[in-house]
């Protein structure tokens, strides 16, 4: 993706060891292309097998995640 002119790496400003793919102006116009077939994909593959209740504990799961993910983010700046 690099090649391709769609992200480029940047060192992470909390942790010497860690490098952020940050997406260019091109890799953001391909999402803005992409997106449309991925939503359809994920609709059709996952979201219109689940049930109702498969779905909720999906978001209880997710939601769980991004919690996880904020409280051992690495403060910026």
């Amino acid at each position: 993706m690099t090649r391709a002119g769609y992200v480029r790496r940047e060192p992470s400003p909390n942790d010497a060891r860690g490098v952020y793919a940050v997406l260019t102006d091109a890799g953001h116009a391909r999402l803005r292309r992409a997106a449309p077939t991925h939503l359809r994909g994920v609709t059709t593959y996952v979201l219109d097998q689940a049930t109702p209740e498969e779905l909720e504990a999906l978001g209880t799961a997710c939601s769980k995640a991004a919690a996880a993910d904020e409280r051992h983010r690495l403060p910026t700046g």
